[in-house]
């Protein structure tokens, strides 16, 4: 590196002007990977996946279902819900999908599902399901559940 005096300073003068852009770009692309970064942790997600309560309405597809409640025993759980808004065709194949916050398949949990009137639906598992901690319900047919 030369060093030139100037009028009013010093003038520094390098020989490879290349390596100050490249500087210059590193500095710009950490700048920008920084950011996106800092916006991936900040920035709220906008999901669909909502805690229901007890009497609470969902929907799902064409379809508008209600939590009646949940039953567990020492080997299984029973989950109860209304169908209040129902386009379900009687001869179609009602079903259901549980799946976990973490894995999101649907191949998580074995369930068995059980029509008990016309608008009244109950969703079995085993009780190792709920051990996993916060589940997901997917009811209706199986367009509407893809």
């Amino acid at each position: 590196m030369n060093i030139k005096m100037m009028n009013q300073g010093i003038h520094f003068q390098d020989k490879n002007k290349y390596s100050l852009r490249y500087v210059k770009l590193l500095g710009i692309l950490l700048a920008a990977f920084s950011l996106l970064i800092f916006a991936i942790v900040l920035w709220p997600r906008q999901t669909d996946n909502k805690q229901i309560s007890l009497g609470q309405t969902f929907d799902q597809g064409n379809n508008q279902f209600q939590f009646a409640g949940i039953d567990t025993d020492k080997q299984s759980a029973a989950m109860y819900f209304y169908v209040t808004k129902n386009t379900i065709d009687p001869l179609a194949p009602l079903t259901t999908v549980v799946v976990t916050k973490k894995t999101h398949s649907g191949n998580d949990f074995h369930t068995q599902l059980k029509q008990i009137a016309d608008d009244y639906y109950v969703v079995k598992l085993k009780k190792s399901a709920i051990s996993n901690g916060r589940l997901f319900v997917k009811l209706g047919l199986g367009k509407d559940l893809s």
